[in-house]
């Protein structure tokens, strides 16, 4: 079957695009980089941390949905449970300031709808569109939509990752996820986990 028409014979969560990229292929450098391999293998690590530094994450696209929800994150490829899929690329700030940003009483300051808490006092700052180390890149981690947990709309969860002692947020794939649908997690899940060891 030729892969356009699968598109059409497939139910997607959005409409799928007039033209299909074909970008739909991962590499496999050290083969499908879950959080189980990053435990065990220097080289899923050194991947993992490349492919922060250049924001360069196969299979994730922007999709603009309707007036209500704005933007989101839709699979161009399909992900298997366990996959890590991006990271919540932001700038790291204190928790304290983090909190400051959360308890704003200004309505048109949006900043607390990006902020990540991590365990160990990590906390993120993803309001920026392109981030200072990215300034021609958009970070698309910071577009995932919000889902209960336990909910089938929830496919993604966080994970806290250390190496090189760089810390990272990274969302790896709650269950096998098929092509276009769209990427949520539950922003109030404290179990950011570490998984650096």
């Amino acid at each position: 079957m030729k892969f356009d028409d699968f598109l059409q014979e497939v139910e997607f969560d959005v409409p799928p695009p007039a033209k299909f990229p074909r970008y739909h292929i991962r590499p496999r450098s050290c083969g499908v980089l879950t959080d189980k391999k990053l435990r065990s293998s220097v080289l899923a690590r050194e991947e993992l941390l490349e492919r922060c530094a250049t924001q360069e994450w196969p299979g994730v696209d922007v999709r603009e949905f309707c007036e209500n929800q704005g933007r989101g994150v839709i699979a161009t490829q399909p992900f298997q449970k366990g996959e890590v899929i991006i990271d919540y690329h932001g700038k790291k700030i204190k928790k304290e300031v983090g909190q400051e940003i959360m308890n704003s009483t200004d309505e048109n300051d949006r900043r607390s709808d990006y902020v990540f808490f991590g365990p160990y006092g990590y906390c993120a700052d993803a309001s920026a569109e392109h981030c200072v180390c990215h300034p021609q890149t958009r970070t698309l981690g910071r577009l995932f939509n919000f889902a209960a947990k336990g909910t089938t709309q929830c496919n993604v969860y966080p994970r806290y990752f250390v190496a090189e002692k760089q810390e990272k947020i990274i969302f790896v794939a709650a269950r096998d996820i098929s092509l276009l649908k769209e990427l949520r997690f539950d922003c109030g899940d404290k179990n950011c986990q570490n998984i650096s060891n």
